[in-house]
């Protein structure tokens, strides 16, 4: 015999964890992308300056042809200059990074709410569609009697497309996140990078125009 309070009461559970995986699935899309960013948005900003900086110091000590030489002395085989342009490369990147990042969280996001939905989604209807097949006359939709056995075969319809929906979102979801840790990885890393070349470089400058060593 079909327990009719127990049948009802999944269906209803069903339909609140689906509102709620939407509801969810908003607000991640909204609060994520705000809270997410800001920390690569000032790693964007400190290699815009830092690189901004550089140039214009390096462009005024260069009008000093007392100092011009130091730059070709090397260091490790190396013209000391170099270090500096391995800095601006390193973060460059990091900037470039930075900025990729906000386009990569963002379609994570969106991804990620959008599978969780899905999953909700296919549990809800599962649920709901044995519910009325074993009470058909209660009216927990509304539509007719006659015109339930079309909406019961469409509801199963998407039910059988529902695993290849599934498995779309989980790859779209898993590649952007792997884009995602890879321009934040590479963003951190290139202002690390970048900051210790262009330190190594202000210290073996200042050794040279103040000590000629």
């Amino acid at each position: 015999m079909v327990d009719f309070e127990s049948l009802l009461s999944e269906v209803k559970d069903a339909e609140n964890s689906f509102n709620f995986a939407q509801k969810q699935w908003e607000e991640l899309n909204e609060e994520h992308r705000k809270k997410l960013t800001d920390y690569y948005e000032k790693i964007a900003i400190y290699c815009a300056s830092a690189i901004s900086f550089t140039v214009t110091l390096l462009g005024f000590l260069f009008n000093n042809k007392d100092i011009l030489p130091i730059y070709k002395s090397l260091f490790l085989g190396q013209p000391i200059i170099y270090f500096i342009y391995g800095g601006w490369i390193c973060l460059a990147l990091a900037l470039a990074a930075s900025l990729l990042s906000r386009n990569m969280d963002a379609f994570y996001v969106s991804y990620f709410g959008h599978h969780h939905y899905l999953e909700k989604g296919k549990i809800f209807e599962s649920k709901r569609i044995d519910f009325i097949k074993k009470n058909p006359g209660l009216k927990l939709i509304d539509i007719s009697n006659a015109e339930l056995p079309g909406w019961i075969s469409e509801k199963e319809s998407l039910l059988l497309k529902m695993p290849d929906a599934l498995k779309k979102s989980k790859k779209w979801r898993d590649f952007y996140f792997l884009l995602l840790r890879l321009t934040r990885n590479l963003s951190e890393i290139g202002a690390f990078i970048g900051t210790g070349l262009i330190l190594i470089f202000s210290i073996l400058s200042a050794q040279r125009i103040l000590y000629g060593v």
